[in-house]
């Protein structure tokens, strides 16, 4: 298709300056100017339409990028979305055993990574001067979810026989617990039974997994991410609106609000009188 347009932009053009040689030569005459005017109005037609056609190749093209970029934008949103819940329930459940499960949501991340960062669209897209490329924000949160992902994988397993022990002992201690008589025992909560159990501390000391619950939020998968978005949003064409504290600083809020006090006190003193 590119190089059918582009044959039509030199057909038309060659027929165009052709038309106007026999048009405008004093030495043509006869046959030849009255082959020169039709001559030219096709080279026109022809060129005009190949400038359509490739503006409209052009549009559809965009277009087209556009919506990848988009779902692009949507697949990393959709992971680092799920990468903050997996945060939140290791550190609300604090067992081995709600590791494991969110690993597994961890390695559908590091799949969605590699997916995004192989795009063509990602291997083409060039960054402006001194600027940080999509790649390079895509690989430094890919290395983080590599990074737990490599830790699980070499240490889980003392942490998950630990599970098990922990599971029993739980078991039996809730049964002496649902047995016992005196109903203060049950619902104390220095009790080991509503304690964090040791496979929990045996997770705490796995540097990547420690520095994920405490400081995700801070993390340099975070940082990427917030700045990657901005990327594929303006790639997408998308308009993100700022925060209302943006949009209404504060110095512009006092001055309202000061403004409509003196108005205030302006009508209450006239009413007076």
């Amino acid at each position: 298709m590119k190089q059918f347009i582009i044959g039509l932009l030199i057909v038309g053009l060659a027929a165009s300056v052709l038309g106007v040689l026999c048009t405008v030569d004093p030495s043509l005459k006869g046959t030849w100017l009255e082959v020169g005017k039709p001559l030219m109005a096709f080279g026109a037609t022809v060129f005009v339409g190949g400038a359509v056609a490739s503006w409209l190749k052009l549009y559809e093209h965009g277009r087209d990028d556009k919506k990848a970029w988009a779902q692009l934008l949507e697949d990393i949103v959709e992971a680092h979305q799920q990468l903050s819940v997996a945060c939140q329930l290791i550190n609300a459940h604090k067992t081995a055993k709600t590791y494991s499960l969110q690993n597994g949501k961890i390695c559908e991340i590091r799949a969605t990574l590699r997916r995004v960062s192989s795009h063509p669209l990602v291997e083409g897209d060039r960054p402006k001067r001194n600027a940080t490329s999509v790649k390079a924000h895509l690989d430094a949160m890919q290395k983080y979810v590599d990074d737990l992902g490599q830790e699980y994988e070499e240490k889980y397993l003392r942490a998950s026989r630990q599970q098990l022990i922990d599971e029993q002992y739980l078991k039996l201690r809730i049964a002496a617990l649902v047995t016992n008589p005196n109903p203060r025992m049950i619902f104390d909560p220095k009790d080991q039974v509503y304690q964090p159990t040791r496979s929990w501390q045996t997770l705490r000391t796995f540097p990547h997994l420690r520095h994920f619950m405490r400081n995700f939020t801070h993390s340099r998968f975070e940082e990427s991410f917030q700045q990657l978005r901005k990327m594929l949003a303006e790639r997408a064409g998308v308009k993100a609106r700022s925060p209302w504290s943006e949009r209404w600083p504060l110095s512009h809020v006092r001055r309202v609000l000061s403004y409509a006090h003196q108005s205030r006190s302006s009508f209450l003193v006239r009413r007076a009188r």
